[in-house]
């Protein structure tokens, strides 16, 4: 059987099928089986995470599906319990009921603890309580809790198992797993192990949704019942004054509890309408200020928050919160009442930035759902204030382990090269699989995003643009963006297209893959950039000594010669010399190293100012084109 289909089969007709109907079911635990030929039979299964809505059930599994349908793979499991909370498996083959819990993979924190006896005792506890919840309290075979392993420490987990299999089954699943975790990463303070019938994770922060937890702990409000008509006692048969009286008092006292539990659930159905009705009154008034469209089409998938509760959040926005500074002001970490970790972006008063960026980036991420992208959770408008309140990428951004020696070898070539493949993902959604095309005009190391488990979000679309079905390029004469990522012909036309995020990757790529940045003071033996320092290496066939010094021998040669390869045809002079994100992931992943040879790149021999001595939004500045580069030097 080949691993592979092509592009217009019955296969794919087939998986199309089963998508449909899939997302068309019960998401949370389907099974379809797609008639057709043997060989085309298709057998899919999907779940969620316990905690999870519908909604976003639904929206995690169109995005891995949309993914999925590009890889034209024939056997497939696309795990995102960790990341996006969701499960999608199909197969050629029929897996249901099977348990293959020997299959598995994980991820995990490269902190320790700081009790560690202490911690391995409570992380022990925990875990037999979720198999236990797991296995035989739960009909979805899914659990999550907490364990104080000191006074002020706890320690969240969480369990589930996919509903095709056994209770037993799922039981030698999160007993093998869990033996794993003890033997691979004992005394991390966060890992996520998950196998293809099973998930677990544990963290020292509550990552999942803890009101959803209890709702699902906890038995429904029943509805009132009728009250009860008591037989009278024998002494009210005969006559009996006092059994009168009894009966009397028994309706009484029966008849104002009914009263009392119908008056108390009306006010809480009435709060709860007046409490819908306010906010969806303040998302009108916030939608209004910012012109966003509130039809259904346009509707934002996202919360408006009030003010005084992201202060709260952040601690009032105080400096032992502050996460970093950009172009549109200062980033905080926060942590909402139900457990879950933010950051919440704070226009500046003295931003370059402001209503037009802030009310582009909300329009623009709306409209955006992948794994690749950093998640818009919400945002807050009140007076002055303008904050956009974003997922919390605990591993802050790529240039805080690129660029430093130390953090640098942090980054084995393995995870570096899963980031390039992450951000190439990431940019050909944008450019060609997203509602509208998107151009984000600011693709750099500082707006790469890393979480727990070092996979790649872009992040910050302020500066991005929404093109037309039909359009391919367009022309500004407001050029925003940073140094040494920027292409030739937006610098200096103001012309952009989806070829200028490409020489943007470029750079990127080479920065990744050398450890230094393309703009800046660092010495390029005759050059003036990276750039230039990568062609003269090129040119002389010692490619090699790009290559950062922090990841020593441990990486794969063919990858990055491949990987340099396509950095240098994207930074080309020409944009139709350069190739797209399409081409690019394809040459990134393909076997061959059989490469097209690339010309000189761009910005040779110009230097090229860094980052960190100048703005990232150029606004007010001499030139025309808000672009400052020093003449060149003659070589």
């Amino acid at each position: 059987m080949d691993a592979f289909y092509t592009a217009n089969n019955a296969f794919r007709a087939n998986l199309k099928s089963l998508f449909r109907t899939l997302l068309a079911s019960d998401v949370r635990f389907s099974q379809v089986k797609v008639a057709g030929r043997d060989d085309d039979k298709v057998y899919g299964l999907t779940f969620c995470r316990g905690d999870l809505s519908d909604d976003q059930c639904r929206t995690c599994l169109k995005t891995s599906m949309q993914e999925i349908l590009q890889q034209c793979s024939r056997d497939t499991t696309i795990a995102d319990l960790y990341r996006n909370y969701c499960f999608l498996r199909y197969s050629y083959k029929d897996f249901y009921g099977y348990s293959e819990s020997g299959d598995s993979s994980g991820a995990y924190s490269v902190e320790n603890a700081t009790e560690p006896q202490l911690f391995s005792d409570a992380l022990g506890r925990l875990m037999g309580s979720l198999i236990k919840t797991a296995v035989n309290g739960s009909t979805t075979m899914f659990a999550a809790e907490s364990v104080n392993y000191t006074s002020s420490n706890k320690i969240y987990g969480l369990m589930q198992c996919t509903g095709d299999i056994t209770k037993d089954d799922c039981q030698r699943c999160l007993d093998n797993s869990s033996s794993e975790i003890s033997t691979r990463y004992s005394g991390s303070v966060g890992v996520t192990q998950y196998a293809t019938s099973c998930v677990i994770r544990y963290e020292l922060f509550p990552f999942y949704n803890t009101t959803a937890v209890r709702k699902l702990s906890s038995p429904s409000l029943p509805t009132t019942p009728a009250a009860p008509v008591t037989p009278p006692p024998a002494e009210a048969a005969s006559g009996s004054t006092g059994g009168k009286i009894k009966l009397w008092i028994i309706i009484t006292i029966t008849s104002l509890a009914s009263l009392f539990s119908f008056s108390f659930l009306y006010f809480l159905w009435i709060k709860r309408q007046r409490l819908a009705r306010q906010k969806k009154e303040k998302l009108h008034v916030g939608q209004q200020i910012l012109g966003i469209k509130t039809d259904e089409e346009n509707s934002l998938e996202f919360s408006l928050y009030d003010f005084s509760h992201i202060a709260n959040a952040t601690n009032h926005f105080s400096s032992e919160n502050k996460l970093g500074e950009g172009g549109f002001g200062p980033v905080y970490k926060g942590q909402l009442p139900d457990g879950l970790e933010i950051a919440a972006k704070r226009l500046g008063a003295r931003s370059g930035q402001g209503l037009v960026e802030f009310k582009n980036e909300i329009q623009v991420i709306a409209k955006l759902q992948h794994r690749n992208l950093v998640a818009l959770l919400g945002y807050c408008i009140q007076g002055e204030e303008k904050i956009l309140i974003y997922e919390y990428m605990p591993n802050k951004s790529l240039d805080f382990f690129l660029f430093d020696k130390s953090r640098g070898a942090m980054l084995d070539w393995g995870k570096r090269f899963r980031i390039i493949e992450g951000i190439a993902q990431g940019v050909l959604y944008l450019h060609e699989h997203s509602r509208l095309r998107i151009i984000h005009r600011d693709l750099k190391a500082s707006n790469i995003l890393l979480d727990r488990d070092m996979n790649p979000k872009i992040s910050d679309f302020g500066m991005a643009r929404i093109f037309g079905s039909n359009e391919t390029q367009a022309n500004t004469n407001r050029v925003v963006g940073t140094y040494g990522y920027m292409s030739p012909e937006y610098a200096f036309g103001g012309l952009f297209s989806i070829k200028s995020d490409v020489f943007s990757f470029g750079v990127l790529l080479l920065e990744i893959v050398s450890g230094k940045r393309n703009a800046g003071s660092h010495q390029y033996g005759n050059s003036l950039n990276l750039l230039g320092y990568t062609w003269e290496l090129w040119e002389e066939g010692k490619w090699f000594e790009l290559i950062d010094a922090s990841l020593g021998d441990e990486y794969d040669k063919d990858e990055i010669l491949k990987c340099i390869n396509v950095a240098l045809m994207c930074v080309q002079e020409n944009a139709m010399d350069r190739p797209t994100m399409s081409d690019i992931i394809t040459m990134l992943s393909g076997e061959s190293t059989s490469l097209p040879d690339p010309k000189q790149p761009a910005f040779f021999n110009l230097r090229i100012t860094t980052e960190v001595e100048k703005p990232s939004d150029l606004i007010e500045t001499c030139s025309v084109n808000n672009v400052t580069i020093t003449a060149p030097y003659g070589r």
